[in-house]
């Protein structure tokens, strides 16, 4: 199945820099990675959230959302007889590289001028990270 889709906006609702000073030991890199979607507008959203630290202390964090719109013929080919909508993993994991290719962007255009712009968002192997088929039931409404 080839699920046809276009990237629709890109949001970043958090970005802070709490420390900007030259660090003397390499920073550790936390990610999270969640998705919902909007059945209502066929619409899968991404929401990957990075936090640099310096041990334990927080330098800096982001979080960038990217919105993904489905064709309508790719949302029924996700869509089951029962109603349930099943996400392929794969897909997912595109959209993650999308997402994340987004964040390394807007980090660097965010620490331009600052100590934190030697530091890029590393590599990862999504692969790793969205390993399941994500699995949507429809709410039901008691009449």
């Amino acid at each position: 199945m080839a699920i046809q889709f276009k990237l629709n906006r890109i949001s970043i609702p958090q970005f802070a820099i709490l420390k900007d000073e030259a660090f003397a030991n390499p920073l550790r890199v936390d990610y999270e990675v969640n998705f919902s979607i909007d059945d209502q507008i066929q619409s899968i959203r991404n929401s990957l959230k990075i936090s640099y630290l310096n041990g334990e202390e927080p330098v800096m964090v982001m979080v960038i959302e990217c919105y993904f719109d489905v064709a309508p013929a790719s949302w029924k080919e996700m869509t089951q007889e029962n109603g349930n909508i099943v996400i392929p993993d794969s897909f997912l994991q595109h959209l993650a590289t999308v997402t994340l290719g987004a964040a390394r962007g807007a980090q660097f255009a965010k620490t331009e001028a600052t100590n934190l712009n030697n530091y890029t968002v590393p590599l990862m192997n999504l692969t790793e990270i969205v390993k399941n088929d994500m699995i949507v039931t429809p709410k039901t409404v008691n009449k």
